[in-house]
């Protein structure tokens, strides 16, 4: 840092005056001095922090002890932090019980956990017991919103906890009691809600879909069946498949109705194979036998459609013999080989 003169001030390097260089006064400087700090010997604290420290560990354990024998613990281990000393009061105490009841503050620290130990279990107490009176009055309630659901008149019920006894005796009958209670209406409208549930359940399990063909059915009669769901002609399937064809799709039953297949996207292919294992399973033994005997194109058509189709196979050869031909085929066959061939002319018959 420089020096800087200016009117009346002079700054220098740690010194501050006021002197002006057109005066003939002399130069008063004044030295920056810094004001003396006020030093206090250290003292010694090492003795004070051990004997601090000793009595808090004192303290610490001897709060350990008494959460133990509230607790009704009677062998229990000492924390491994102890300092030597106190785990040799401890030993000289002939236990941890001993030597806490010989420390002064013993018995105004135990009063003081007591009380508070006694005040958690006299409400963790009232909490059960809270908890009881609720499920013993719902249960009573559930019975009666049942009885009054069934019309099941007059009601009836047994109450054997007093504090019950003693409320419904304010009431003139259990009906007015049920109806005073908060959660009648809800536990009403939730009750009547799992009835009809249940009820719907078992109409549908009572109304539930068999097997088309119950009653046992004659040979000629599963035959026409049989004949009946099969359309078009194949000439190569073999007379004995053909019969065994006719009489398996004859013994099986209706296939599903066509709402619950159709309409399903690819994304609920599960929806189809359930309705398709659950028809299967409805099915008798002699109806398995003739599901399993059917190929699997056969299968699925007979499962979508209730019917299956045979390919219709034209002959190879589509030319009759000519003792079959009539006399006008013959002539015009003549023609054609003594006509003369003219690449202009087309012949779109044969194109």
């Amino acid at each position: 840092m420089g020096n800087y003169y200016g009117s009346g001030t002079i700054i220098k390097k740690g010194k501050f005056s006021s002197f002006d260089p057109a005066a003939d006064t002399e130069q008063e400087t004044f030295n920056k001095t810094k004001k003396p700090k006020n030093r206090t010997k250290k003292s010694n604290t090492l003795n004070v922090k051990i004997v601090e420290s000793d009595d808090r560990g004192r303290l610490n354990l001897l709060h350990y002890i008494i959460d133990r024998i509230l607790k009704g613990t009677e062998h229990f281990k000492l924390p491994k932090n102890l300092s030597q000393n106190l785990i040799a009061d401890v030993n000289e105490a002939h236990g941890p019980q001993n030597w806490a009841k010989k420390q002064p503050e013993f018995a105004n620290i135990f009063n003081k956990k007591q009380g508070i130990s006694y005040r958690k279990f006299r409400a963790q107490e009232a909490a059960i017991q809270k908890q009881r009176e609720k499920h013993a009055r719902m249960k009573l309630m559930k019975s009666l919103v049942d009885q009054i659901l069934k019309n099941e008149f007059p009601l009836k019920y047994t109450v054997t906890e007093s504090f019950l006894i003693n409320d419904i005796a304010n009431y003139e009958t259990i009906t007015k009691w049920l109806n005073a209670q908060a959660e009648y209406y809800k536990l009403y409208q939730q009750r009547s809600r799992n009835i009809a549930k249940s009820a719907l359940k078992a109409k549908k399990a009572s109304t539930k879909t068999k097997v088309a063909n119950t009653t046992p059915l004659t040979d000629s009669q599963i035959y026409a069946l049989g004949k009946r769901r099969i359309t078009g002609e194949n000439s190569d399937i073999p007379t004995e498949k053909l019969e065994a064809l006719i009489k398996n799709l004859g013994l099986l039953p209706k296939q599903p109705p066509l709402k619950s297949i159709t309409g399903i996207e690819k994304k609920s292919k599960k929806n189809r194979s359930k309705i398709k294992a659950k028809w299967i399973s409805s099915m008798d033994t002699r109806q398995r036998e003739a599901w399993r005997s059917l190929k699997p194109k056969y299968q699925n058509e007979y499962f979508v459609a209730g019917k299956v189709t045979l390919a219709f196979h034209k002959n190879s050869s589509s030319v009759k013999p000519l003792n079959e031909a009539s006399a006008e085929e013959i002539i015009k066959l003549n023609k054609k080989k003594n006509e003369n061939w003219d690449y202009k002319k087309i012949d779109w018959d044969n194109t």
